[in-house]
């Protein structure tokens, strides 16, 4: 089911058994391989996809925890670039 949002995502999953409206997860190495525009398209994509399932608070993360794409709330998709808080 991740392959369909995104093929980037390597684990998430929503709140409240699978039905919250908030969406925590982590994507793959390949990520890092994307350019930003491309970064920033994957993003508003998986963002629209989660937000057509209810889903209204999405954070992701790196592997090395850190935030990597975030859209809260009416929000538009935020892609922060590795290394940064």
């Amino acid at each position: 089911e991740l392959d369909r949002l995104s093929p980037y995502l390597s684990r998430g999953a929503r709140n409240g058994e699978g039905k919250g409206s908030a969406f925590v997860g982590t994507i793959d190495a390949n990520w890092s391989s994307l350019g930003t525009a491309e970064q920033t398209r994957t993003a508003e994509k998986l963002v629209r996809a989660l937000r057509a399932q209810g889903v209204r608070e999405i954070m992701v993360f790196d592997d090395e925890r850190q935030l990597r794409i975030q859209a809260l709330g009416a929000q538009p998709a935020r892609v922060l670039p590795a290394g940064n808080p």
